[in-house]
C-alpha cells in the first residue's frame, strides 16, 4: 500500500492517458470475447447449408458473419497496439520522472552521508 501512495502523484499526472488506455483495453477485450461468438454463428450457417442441400452460401448470413469477424480481428489488432503503446509511453514517462526525482534527492545529500551509508540504503531512503 505504501508503494501505491508513492506512485499516486506520478500516476495522477497521466490520468488522461491511463483512462484512454483503459478504454482501449475494454474495446480489445470485448472484441476478443465477440470473435468466438461470431465464429460459432458462421459454423452454424455452414452446418445449416450441409443439412439443407438446396440452400447455397449466398442464401445465408455467412458473409455478414465473415465481415463481422474480419472487423473484429481488425479491432483486436488496432486496439491492442494502441493499448500497449499508450501504457508503455506512460510507464516510460513515469520512469523518467522517478529517476529525475531520485537524482535531485541524491544531489542534495552531503558527500559525508553518502560515504558513511550503503548505496542500497541511500536508494531505499530516496524512494
Amino acid at each position: 500500500m505504501r508503494n501505491l501512495k508513492i506512485l499516486y502523484p506520478y500516476l495522477r499526472k497521466h490520468k488522461f492517458s491511463l483512462i484512454t488506455s483503459l478504454i482501449f483495453a475494454i474495446i480489445f477485450d470485448v472484441s476478443i470475447i465477440a470473435l468466438p461468438l461470431i465464429n460459432a454463428k458462421m459454423i452454424d450457417e455452414i452446418i445449416g447449408i450441409i443439412h439443407i442441400s438446396s440452400m447455397s452460401l449466398e442464401d445465408t448470413d455467412f458473409f455478414k458473419y465473415l465481415l463481422a469477424a474480419i472487423i473484429c480481428i481488425g479491432l483486436i489488432l488496432i486496439f491492442n497496439f494502441l493499448f500497449e503503446t499508450m501504457v508503455n509511453t506512460v510507464v516510460e514517462k513515469i520512469n523518467v520522472e522517478l529517476r529525475n526525482d531520485v537524482f535531485e534527492k541524491l544531489n542534495k545529500v552531503s558527500v559525508k552521508y553518502i560515504d558513511t551509508h550503503i548505496h542500497g540504503d541511500l536508494v531505499n531512503r530516496c524512494v
